[in-house]
C-alpha cells in the first residue's frame, strides 16, 4: 500500500518554518481563506480553498501543484464524500493522516475532487487543534519558564540539603527544559499560531542556528535525565564508589560532554536548513518581507506561466500554451562570438552556427544552463561587489522567452533560491521614461505592492537579481567605455533613492556602483555587445538556438498532426536555404505558418511550395490576407503604409514603434481591433506605454520591400536602391534581397490575388538595377568588400529566380574568387545556383572561406564544372573529401587542379580519393599538404598513382606525417606511373633510408619527375651518395629542394658531383643546412659551371 502523509490545515503555509516538516516526506497543506482574517470559514458559506502540495527534497522544497476549487456548502461536499466512500481512503495516526493512493486510483477519483473533500472534513479537526494550540503554548511558556527559572535560582543557592553533584544535574535539567520552552513554544509555535494577529512576532530571529539549539537542548533534556538517574543508581547501589564518582566535578564533566555531543549531533541542521533559509530569504524571518515576496512570486508566476503564439488563422488568432509545455530548450554556450559583428544576423550567424554546433558536440565548447549563469565556475571576471551576466543572441533566437523562463522558474522555486527578489525590465518599456527617476520608483511603477519594504531590500543587495532584456532596443546609449560617467556627478547613481536618468541607473547597477553585491542579467543582440566590453561582465554566454534533432522536435510540437509535421520538415530539410534558417526558433515559426497550409489543404499544389526566402515570406503574408483580408477595406493601402513605416525603421535601425509612429503613417491604433493588423504587428501593453513590433526583423524588412511594389508612383526606385546599397553596415541587405525576389512572378503571384498587380514599371526597374549591379561588380573582386558585394548580387539573382537575367550576366564568367571571405551554407547554395548557370568556371577560389563539409555539400553538385579549385583552409574534413570524390567521378568532370591544403584530412578519406583518382581523367594537379594522412593514407594514394588511368602530374604531400614506412609504396608507384612530374615530400620523416629507396625509382629511365621537394625531410650526409648516383642517371629532374636538412661539409663533394653530372638540373636549393661559409661559397660557384643553373645556399 502506497501511503502519503497529510499535514492538515493551518492559517497559512508561510506560517510553518521549514524544519517543522519532517525531512524527506511529502506533505499536503490545505489553506482556507475566510471573509475576514482570524475567523474560521463556515462550511455553509462560499469559500475558496487552495491546495498546495510541497515536496521536500534535501535542503529545499518547491511547489508541484496548485489548484483552486470553489464549493457551495459542506453538505454538498459530505454527499460527494459519502457517494464515493472517500472516508475509507484516510486513517489517522499519531503523525497525521495517511492517504491510500492505491484506493484513490482504483476508484478513479480525481486528485482535485478528492483533496477538496478530504481538506474540508479534516479542517474541522484542525480548527479544534489550532484553537487548543493557541491556548496551550502561551500557557506552557507562562508557567514553564518562570517555574524552571525559579528552580534554577533556588538550587543555585545550595540550601536544599542536596549534594553538589545532584544540584548540578537538577540545574542542568531545569535549564534545558526552560530553553526548550523558549526555543520551541515561544519562538516557533506561538508565532505560528498567532501569525496574523501578532505579526510583530515574526521579527524575532529564527535563523538556522535556532534549529540546532532547539534539537540540541531537546537531546540535552533527555540525556541529563538519563545521566542523573544513572548517578543516583550508582550512589545507592555502590556506596564504595559513590565518594569517588558521584561528585560535582564528575557532574560538570558529564553535563559539558552531553551538551557538546548534542550540539555536534545536531550541527547538520545548520547546513541542511541553510539553503532553505536562503529560499525564505534570510537569517531574519520578517513576515512583512516574506509576505511581499510571496505576492511578488505569485505575480511573476501569473505573468510568465503562459506563452502566446500567433496562428494567422480566423478562428484561432492566437494559441495560448503553458510555458513549461511549449518551451524548447536552447543551446547556450559559455562563450560569445565576434562581439563587433555589424552584419545582418541572417548573414552573420548562419555562417558559423554549424561550426559552433559541431564544436559543442565534440565538447570543445561548454554548454551552460540558465540556472548556471551566476555560478562562479563560469566567471571570466570575479568581483567582490557582485556578479553580472550577458547573454547574446540574434533576433528571434529566444532571448526574451529565455528571460520569461528564468523568471517563471524562480517564481516557482526551481532555480536561484539564493535570490530574495527578481526584478525584470524590458528596455523597450524603459524608453517611455523621459524624466529623471530613482530605482525605488522604477520598481514601484512596475511592482506597486512593494510599498515601504524596499528599504529593507536595500540592506541585503546580495539577494537581488535585476534582469534587463534587449539592450539593443534601448534608445539611450550606454557605453561603458565612456569614462566621463565616473567623473561627472550628474551621471553618478550610487543611492537607490537618488534621482537620475534611467541609463545612469542601468549603468550603475551593472557596474555595481549602485547596490554593490546585487546580480544583473543583460540580454542583447551581438551587434550591441561591444557596449558591454568594458563593463566587467562576469559571465558571457550566447544562445545558439536549435541544434541537431531539436529542429525536427520543434515542428513536431508546432503541428498537432504529426503527418503534416513530418511532411513540412522533410521539405525544409531538402531545401538548403530553408533548412539553414531553422536554427532560429522565429524562422521555424515563420516556416511552420507559411508551409503548413501546403500540406493540410488539398487545393494547394505541392510543386508551388516556396523554395526561396522571398517566396516563403510572400506566402506568410498571403496566409494573413487569406484569413483576415476581409476585415479591412483596402489591404493594399494598409500594407503600403505599414511598409513605409517599416522602411523608416530599417533606415533608422528601429524595431520598436509607438502610437505616434502609427499615426504619422496614417495607421490608427484603433485598427488593431482587426486581426489583420494584429498579425503583422505585435502589440505589447505594458505598465508604461503601448509599443508595437514586427514578429521578426525579417518580416519588417519584407514589409519594407513590399511597399516599393505597392506605391502608385515608384519615382526613381533605382536611385533609392543604389543609395541603400551603399550603406556599409549591412542593414539593408535582406531588404534588397526581398526587393529583388519580389520582381519574380513566383514570389509576387500569391500576393497579387489580394493586393492587385504590382506596377510593371517598378518590376522592370528593379530587374535593370540588379543587372547593373551584377555586371558592375563582376570585375571588382580585389578587396573583401568587393567580394562581399559580388556575393550579395548573386543573392539578388537567386531570389529573383530569373534564369534569363542570370545567364546574361554571369553565364560567361570564367573566374570566381572569394578567398578569405567567410561563406554561410546559404551563400554556398546561392553560389551553386550561379555556377550551375555558367558553362565552365576556369578558376574557383574558395580558400579560407571556412565553408566546411556542410558548405561544400551545398556547392558540391556543380564543382565538376570548374577547372581549378582552391579549397585550402576550409576544415572540410574527411566528409568533404568524400563529396569531392563524387565530383571527380562525374563523367562530365572538368577539374584539372585541386588544392586541399590544411583541411583536417586523415587517412580515412584516402580510400575514396584513391578510387576517384583511378577513374578521373581530368585531374592533373592535387595538393594534399598539411593534413594528417599518415603512412597508411599515403599508401592508399600510391595505389591510385600506380593505376595506368591516373593522370596526376603534380602531387603535394608536404607535411602529411609520412615516414620511411611509406617509401617503398612510393617507389612502386613511381615505377609504373609515367605521368607524375612534380612530387612534394617536404616536412616529413622520410629520412635517409626513405631517400635511398626513392633513389632507386629516380634511376628508372621511365621516371618523369621534374620537381622533387625534400625540404625538411630529416636527411643527413648518409643519403647524399645514393641521391647523387640516382640523379646523375636521371634525365628529367629540373628542380631539387634539399633545404632545412642536416647536410654538412662532408657531403659537399657529392653535391658538387650531382650538380655537374645531372645535365637537366636547373635549380637546387640548399638553404638552412649546416654548411660552413667556405662550403657555401664553393657550392654557389657551381652556378658558373653551366648556364641556366641556379644553386641557392
Amino acid at each position: 500500500m502506497e501511503d502519503r502523509k497529510l499535514f492538515t490545515r493551518g492559517n497559512d503555509v508561510s506560517a510553518i518554518p521549514p524544519y517543522a516538516v519532517p525531512n524527506m516526506e511529502t506533505w499536503i497543506y490545505t489553506v482556507g481563506t475566510a471573509s475576514s482574517l482570524g475567523e474560521k470559514a463556515p462550511f455553509d458559506q462560499v469559500c475558496e480553498w487552495k491546495i498546495i502540495i510541497l515536496e521536500e527534497l534535501g535542503d529545499s522544497f518547491h511547489s508541484v501543484m496548485r489548484t483552486q476549487v470553489k464549493e457551495q456548502s459542506a453538505q454538498n461536499a459530505r454527499q460527494a464524500a459519502e457517494m464515493a466512500d472517500d472516508f475509507e481512503l484516510v486513517h489517522e495516526t499519531k503523525f497525521g493522516f495517511y492517504i491510500n493512493f492505491n484506493l484513490l486510483k482504483d476508484r478513479n477519483l480525481t486528485n482535485e475532487k478528492f483533496m477538496v473533500v478530504i481538506a474540508k472534513e479534516l479542517c474541522l479537526i484542525q480548527d479544534v487543534l489550532y484553537d487548543i494550540q493557541k491556548i496551550y503554548y502561551p500557557f506552557l511558556v507562562a508557567v514553564g519558564v518562570p517555574i524552571n527559572l525559579l528552580t534554577i535560582v533556588i538550587l543555585s543557592k545550595g540550601k536544599c540539603g542536596l549534594s553538589k553533584g545532584t544540584t548540578c544535574y537538577l540545574v542542568a535539567m531545569a535549564a534545558a527544559d526552560m530553553l526548550v520552552a523558549i526555543l520551541d513554544s515561544m519562538l516557533r509555535q506561538i508565532p505560528i499560531s498567532y501569525s496574523r494577529l501578532f505579526s510583530f512576532l515574526w521579527y524575532v530571529p529564527v535563523c538556522n542556528i535556532h534549529a540546532v539549539l532547539l534539537y540540541a537542548t531537546t537531546d540535552c533534556s533527555v540525556w541529563f535525565t538519563v545521566t542523573f538517574t544513572f548517578d543516583r543508581f550508582v550512589a545507592i547501589c555502590w556506596q564504595n564508589v559513590k565518594v569517588k564518582y558521584c561528585t560535582q566535578k564528575t557532574a560538570v564533566t558529564v553535563i559539558g560532554t552531553v551538551s557538546f555531543l548534542s550540539c555536534l549531533k545536531n550541527i547538520f541542521w545548520y547546513f541542511l536548513l541553510r539553503g532553505r533559509y536562503k529560499f525564505l530569504n534570510a537569517p531574519w524571518f520578517c513576515y512583512e518581507t516574506f509576505d511581499v515576496q510571496q505576492k511578488h512570486k505569485e505575480t511573476l508566476r501569473k505573468q510568465t506561466e503562459r506563452l502566446t503564439v500567433n496562428t494567422i488563422l480566423i478562428k484561432e488568432k492566437v494559441n495560448i500554451f503553458q510555458l513549461i509545455d511549449r518551451y524548447a530548450e536552447l543551446t547556450i554556450i559559455s562563450t560569445v562570438r565576434d562581439r563587433t559583428l555589424v552584419e545582418h544576423e541572417l548573414l552573420a550567424r548562419g555562417r558559423d552556427h554549424e561550426e559552433w554546433r559541431k564544436k559543442h558536440l565534440r565538447r570543445e565548447l561548454e554548454k551552460i544552463r540558465t540556472d548556471q549563469l551566476f555560478q562562479s565556475s563560469f566567471f571570466q571576471k570575479k568581483s567582490k561587489s557582485g556578479s553580472s551576466a550577458a547573454v547574446s543572441g540574434v533576433p528571434g533566437i529566444g532571448k526574451t522567452t529565455m528571460v520569461q523562463k528564468i523568471v517563471y522558474d524562480w517564481a516557482t522555486g526551481k532555480i536561484y533560491p539564493h535570490f530574495q527578489f527578481v526584478f525584470s525590465f524590458k528596455f523597450r518599456d524603459l524608453n517611455s521614461i523621459n524624466c529623471r527617476i530613482n530605482l525605488r520608483n522604477l520598481i514601484l511603477d512596475q511592482y506597486p505592492y512593494f510599498g515601504n519594504v524596499l528599504g529593507e531590500l536595500w540592506k541585503n543587495p546580495e539577494g537581488l537579481l535585476f534582469i534587463f532584456d534587449s539592450l539593443d532596443e534601448f534608445n539611450d546609449r550606454i557605453d561603458f567605455a565612456d569614462t566621463r560617467r565616473n567623473i561627472e556627478p550628474q551621471s553618478m547613481c550610487t543611492d537607490p533613492e537618488c534621482w537620475c536618468e534611467v541609463s545612469d541607473i542601468v549603468y550603475s547597477l551593472i557596474q555595481h556602483k549602485l547596490l554593490p553585491g546585487c546580480s544583473v542579467l543583460v540580454t542583447s543582440r551581438p551587434t550591441e555587445l561591444h557596449l558591454l566590453e568594458k563593463a566587467g561582465i562576469s559571465v558571457w554566454a550566447e544562445i545558439l538556438g536549435f541544434v541537431g534533432d531539436e529542429r525536427k522536435e520543434y515542428f513536431n510540437k508546432f503541428f498537432e498532426d504529426q503527418t503534416v509535421a513530418a511532411a513540412v520538415f522533410k521539405h525544409v530539410e531538402e531545401n538548403e536555404i530553408l533548412y539553414t534558417m531553422c536554427y532560429n526558433p522565429s524562422y521555424c515559426w515563420i516556416l511552420g505558418l507559411s508551409l503548413g497550409p501546403f500540406f493540410t489543404q488539398r487545393d494547394r499544389k505541392q510543386q508551388q511550395v516556396p523554395k526561396t526566402i522571398t517566396q516563403l515570406y510572400s506566402y506568410y503574408i498571403y496566409n494573413i490576407l487569406k484569413n483576415h483580408g476581409r476585415e479591412i477595406e483596402s489591404p493594399r493601402d494598409v500594407l503600403l503604409k505599414l511598409g513605409e513605416m517599416a522602411f523608416a525603421g530599417v533606415s533608422e535601425k528601429k524595431i520598436v514603434f509607438r502610437n505616434g509612429d502609427l499615426i504619422e503613417y496614417n495607421l490608427q491604433p484603433s485598427q488593431f481591433l482587426s486581426g489583420f493588423l494584429m498579425e503583422l504587428l505585435e502589440r505589447d501593453d505594458t505598465v508604461q506605454s503601448v509599443v508595437y513590433t514586427f514578429p521578426h526583423l525579417t518580416i519588417q524588412e519584407f514589409a519594407a520591400a513590399l511597399a516599393q511594389f505597392l506605391t502608385p508612383d515608384p519615382g526613381n526606385i533605382r536611385k533609392l536602391l543604389s543609395e541603400v546599397h551603399s550603406e556599409e553596415d549591412g542593414r539593408f541587405e535582406i531588404f534588397l534581397r526581398f526587393v529583388a525576389g519580389l520582381s519574380s512572378p513566383q514570389a509576387a503571384w500569391p500576393l497579387v490575388k489580394f493586393l492587385g498587380p504590382f506596377l510593371h514599371q517598378t518590376t522592370c526597374r528593379v530587374i535593370d538595377w540588379v543587372k547593373e549591379k551584377v555586371e558592375g561588380q563582376i570585375g571588382n573582386i580585389e578587396s573583401e568588400s568587393g567580394k562581399r558585394n559580388l556575393l550579395n548580387t548573386f543573392h539578388y539573382l537567386f531570389e529573383s529566380q530569373n534564369k534569363a537575367l542570370a545567364r546574361s550576366t554571369v553565364g560567361s564568367m570564367k573566374t570566381l574568387t572569394f578567398s578569405e571571405l567567410r561563406l554561410t551554407p546559404i551563400d554556398c547554395v546561392v553560389l551553386s545556383q550561379i555556377i550551375g548557370l555558367c558553362d565552365t568556371i576556369q578558376h574557383l577560389d574558395l580558400e579560407r572561406c571556412l565553408i566546411q563539409s556542410e558548405g561544400l555539400q551545398r556547392v558540391g553538385p556543380v564543382l565538376h564544372k570548374c577547372q581549378a579549385l582552391r579549397l585550402g583552409y576550409n576544415n572540410l574534413g574527411d566528409p568533404g573529401v568524400k563529396l569531392l570524390s563524387v565530383a571527380l567521378t562525374n563523367p562530365d568532370c572538368k577539374i584539372q587542379k585541386m588544392e586541399l591544403y590544411d583541411n583536417a584530412l586523415t587517412h580515412s578519406c584516402t580510400k575514396d580519393l584513391a578510387c576517384a583518382l583511378s577513374i578521373n581523367q581530368s585531374l592533373t594537379d592535387l595538393n594534399l599538404g598539411n593534413n594528417k594522412l599518415g603512412d597508411s593514407g599515403v599508401k592508399q594514394l600510391c595505389l591510385a598513382l600506380g593505376n595506368p588511368n591516373c593522370k596526376i602530374q603534380k602531387l603535394g604531400l608536404g607535411a602529411v606525417a609520412l615516414t620511411t614506412s611509406c617509401a617503398e609504396s612510393l617507389v612502386d608507384a613511381l615505377r609504373t606511373n609515367h605521368s607524375l612530374t612534380d612530387l612534394d615530400l617536404s616536412v616529413s620523416n622520410l629520412g635517409d633510408s626513405g631517400v635511398k629507396l626513392l633513389s632507386a625509382a629516380l634511376r628508372n629511365p621511365d621516371c618523369k619527375i621534374q620537381t622533387l621537394n625534400l625540404w625538411s625531410a630529416g636527411l643527413t650526409d648518409s643519403c647524399v651518395e645514393d641521391l647523387d648516383s640516382a640523379v646523375s642517371e636521371n634525365r628529367s629532374l629540373k628542380d631539387l629542394n634539399l633545404g632545412s636538412n642536416s647536410f654538412t661539409d662532408q657531403c659537399a663533394p657529392a653535391l658538387q658531383h650531382l650538380t655537374l653530372t645531372c645535365r637537366s638540373l636547373q635549380r637546387m636549393l640548399l638553404l638552412e643546412n649546416l654548411f660552413s661559409p667556405t662550403t657555401k661559397r664553393h657550392l654557389r660557384a657551381l652556378r658558373e659551371s653551366r648556364s641556366r643553373l641556379s644553386v641557392i645556399v
